[in-house]
């Protein structure tokens, strides 16, 4: 496809697309983890207990200490977010800068809360850059609700994620879908 014909509306995916976010969740879970049981969470339950999206993920870890559980989770990767924990290893933003710069329109679908997806996108100063932020706490947990509450809005966009089982729940709803895998 060349790039005329190619739309100027993009939505991208966060964790794994933008920004490999993977070592600074875990770290976060385990300090969390640590803080509510005092103890550590082995690594085959981090992995077996991961979910489509960061809210079910808690769930499936700490059930009865839920909500304590997201409070703390986010304070821990802010706090890790802020002590550059987080990197831009593929200089994302100066890439996306330059998209805005070309005239595209830019949105995000997170599977992230909105209070650590907002963080993230202020740290690396991007915030500005997305006409609309879907984060997984606006949407009863379900990044499919979002699209189906408006399908055919979403015609006219570009998804770029890192999940393959997307791609194929959600190729209904956009122009095309591209599965990206930077790291």
């Amino acid at each position: 496809m060349n790039s005329e014909s190619m739309s100027k509306k993009i939505v991208w995916d966060l964790d794994g697309t933008l920004f490999d976010t993977w070592e600074t969740h875990c770290e976060a879970i385990r300090k969390t983890y640590r803080r509510i049981y005092d103890a550590d969470i082995s690594m085959a339950k981090l992995i077996c207990s991961q979910a489509a999206c960061l809210i079910d993920t808690i769930w499936n870890i700490f059930k009865d200490n839920y909500m304590e559980a997201l409070l703390l989770y986010q304070d821990m990767f802010i706090a890790l977010v802020s002590a550059n924990k987080l990197e831009d290893k593929i200089n994302i933003s100066e890439k996306l800068y330059g998209l805005v710069n070309q005239g595209y329109e830019m949105c995000l679908l997170t599977g992230r809360d909105k209070k650590t997806t907002e963080f993230i996108l202020r740290h690396f100063s991007i915030i500005g850059l997305f006409e609309m932020i879907y984060s997984i706490d606006e949407c009863n947990n379900s990044k499919k609700q979002i699209l189906q509450q408006q399908p055919d809005k979403w015609k006219e966009y570009i998804y770029i994620t890192d999940s393959k089982k997307e791609v194929y729940d959600y190729r209904n709803f956009f122009s095309e879908i591209y599965f990206v895998k930077w790291f």
